[in-house]
């Protein structure tokens, strides 16, 4: 058995601070809460009261049975998994997996108070937090304090590293737009291009339709260009953004870090310092309404932002 008790500090180097008012809290203190792994050892009385029959297609299956994870109605399998709880004699976490295409991942509280067992609250997880002590450090911060804000920023790093890995910038092979590249286009991309690659003839690749959602709802397309005959020089991603054909915000963040590399007015320590907290500035998804399909798993092991080679030559350095 687990138990979740507060540590005030993570490293020497990382100064501990009071709760932050805009920390979350659960409404029940989760600290003395010990973990368990079985619906065996809950409460009866919050057994009752989630109402789900062990093991029946309505209730939820033990943790190393086997479920109906798609969620096929035939299946005599239960649509519910149990993954974890939590437990003392004041507070109750449950956290499941329901069936479905994806599968979802789902948190359940209940807090005794004096007239018994209550339902304290219920909450939508994704996969990454559907574990006790990252379900307890997103959603009751405030008491774990400076390991669960370290812990928060440190796995919104690797996702927004994962998505740098995902979408860097590369000749794309489709799906192509129907509509060819129009003559209005090549010079709009050509006067793009001018103060990078001044008098050259480019090479623009073949249209294709969608954007990666960092590149906002107005992106519609993209393209890659070149200059023609010139093996040296790299190619720049240029997106079509509300009607227009742009340096696309994907593309000038690499731009900006091969600024960095190349920085010789920079320290070592500064460039590294620089290159390493980068990756703050990478954009973020806005509601997208055309975007690029994803053919890969954003969950996907992708290396760390240090580890991928900074390789392309800013080609509108002055």
């Amino acid at each position: 058995m687990r138990h979740f008790f507060f540590v005030s500090c993570v490293f020497p180097l990382l100064f501990c601070t009071a709760a932050l008012a805009a920390d979350p809290q659960l409404p029940f203190d989760s600290r003395p809460l010990v973990e368990v792994h079985s619906l065996e050892s809950i409460p009866k009385d919050v057994i009752r009261l989630i109402g789900w029959p062990v093991g029946t297609p309505d209730g939820i299956a033990e943790n190393r049975d086997k479920f109906n994870w798609t969620g096929t109605p035939e299946s005599s399998l239960s649509r519910r998994l149990f993954m974890a709880a939590a437990v003392d004699s004041a507070a109750v976490v449950l956290i499941y997996q329901q069936a479905g295409r994806p599968s979802t991942y789902h948190a359940l509280g209940y807090m005794m108070t004096g007239s018994g067992w209550r339902k304290a609250g219920e909450w939508n997880l994704d996969p990454d937090s559907a574990r006790l002590r990252d379900f307890f450090y997103e959603f009751d911060t405030a008491r774990y304090g400076d390991i669960a804000r370290y812990h928060l920023e440190e796995k919104r790093r690797h996702r927004v590293e994962q998505r740098i890995f995902l979408t860097r910038p590369t000749p794309r092979v489709g799906p192509l737009r129907e509509a060819n590249l129009s003559d209005n286009e090549a010079r709009e991309i050509k006067s793009v291009m001018a103060h990078a690659y001044p008098g050259a003839i480019l090479s623009i690749s073949g249209v294709v339709s969608g954007c990666p959602c960092e590149e906002g709802p107005f992106c519609s397309s993209q393209a890659w260009v070149v200059p023609e005959d010139d093996v040296t020089t790299p190619g720049v991603l240029l997106s079509r953004i509300d009607a227009h054909w742009a340096v696309g915000l994907i593309q000038k963040w690499w731009l900006d870090r091969a600024k960095l590399a190349a920085d010789s007015r920079l320290t070592r320590r500064q460039q590294a310092d620089a290159l390493d907290s980068q990756w703050k500035s990478f954009p973020v998804c806005a509601q997208a309404t055309r975007s690029m399909p994803e053919t890969k798993d954003t969950r996907l092991s992708a290396p760390m932002l240090d580890e991928i080679p900074v390789s392309i030559p800013d080609p509108f350095k002055p």
